[in-house]
């Protein structure tokens, strides 16, 4: 019989295809409160919830690859998980893009007057420290290595924790930050 964290890693692993899958084919792939609520048991102090947010594209015509990571940061924060579990790569270059009409502004919905996503949002790496080194560095706990810049922050979970990764973008291989 298998284990309960083989368990959670099978099912986080299948969440974790099926949000790639989704972002593959272009398909609206935001995080709901309703998902966090089947990903994080209510049981789960708050110190046990890890996330790894990444944004794997950049410019302005991916505006939303950004805008979702930053959304998923509120939801996140807003359902209890500490910023300082929150591990967050993301180019950063569109908040403050020449193409936005609304300067230090990103939402999630192409209304006008929606909410501000990226307000607040503690961003870890950003410009040319979002790569796929440090992703998997910061996914394994490895404090450090080889010169990894950005914050430095890392996952730092234990066997009873629950650990959500979640990447935006077009999942293409070779097209992390382009």
């Amino acid at each position: 019989m298998a284990s309960t964290k083989s368990l959670t890693t099978m099912f986080v692993a299948s969440f974790l295809f099926v949000i790639i899958l989704y972002n593959i084919m272009d398909i609206e792939a935001r995080i709901t409160n309703e998902m966090l609520d089947t990903l994080f048991p209510s049981q789960l102090a708050p110190s046990q919830r890890w996330a790894i947010l990444v944004a794997g594209s950049k410019h302005y015509q991916n505006y939303r690859h950004q805008s979702d990571i930053c959304h998923a940061w509120q939801v996140l924060t807003d359902k209890g998980v500490p910023q300082e579990n929150i591990v967050v790569f993301m180019y950063d270059d569109i908040a403050y893009h020449d193409m936005n009409p609304f300067q230090g502004v990103l939402r999630n919905s192409p209304s006008t007057d929606g909410f501000n996503v990226y307000e607040g949002v503690t961003k870890d790496y950003v410009g040319e420290d979002v790569t796929s080194g440090n992703i998997v560095s910061a996914f394994l706990g490895n404090a450090n290595p080889g010169g990894v810049k950005g914050s430095g922050k890392i996952i730092n979970s234990g066997a009873n924790d629950y650990v959500f990764f979640y990447f935006s973008g077009h999942g293409e291989i070779g097209s992390l930050g382009k």
